[in-house]
This record gives C-alpha cells, structure tokens and sequence, in this order.
C-alpha cells in the first residue's frame, strides 16, 4: 500500500498521458487551419471565448 501511495502520481500522470496520446491528432487538422492562420498574422484571437454568451444576449433581445 505505501508503494502505491508513493508512486500515485507517476501512474495518474502516466494514465492520463496515454489517453491523451492516443486521442492526439496526427497533424494540423483542415478544420481551423485558415482561421488559426489569420489570428497569428494578425493581432487577434483565433476563437473568442465570449461567442456564445453575445450569441445568446442577442437573441434574447431580438
């Protein structure tokens, strides 16, 4: 039990590295790759994180 205790975090570290390995995309995806582009060329964010929340303050006024 004190062997598990000590080495908790390694194998926690270790599962959850596995599973994102493996879920890991082999390259650049097509999907966002034009929108990624033009927010490193210009000074901007590639998806704002407030969207939905304007999306659905719009709506509720509209």
């Amino acid at each position: 039990m004190d062997l598990l205790k000590k080495y908790y975090a390694a194998i926690t570290a270790l599962f959850v590295f596995i599973i994102y390995f493996s879920t890991m995309a082999p390259s650049v995806l097509q999907i966002d790759t034009g929108e990624l582009a033009a927010a490193q060329a210009l000074p901007g964010i590639a998806h704002p994180t407030d969207t939905l929340c304007l999306r659905c303050w719009d709506g509720y006024f509209h």
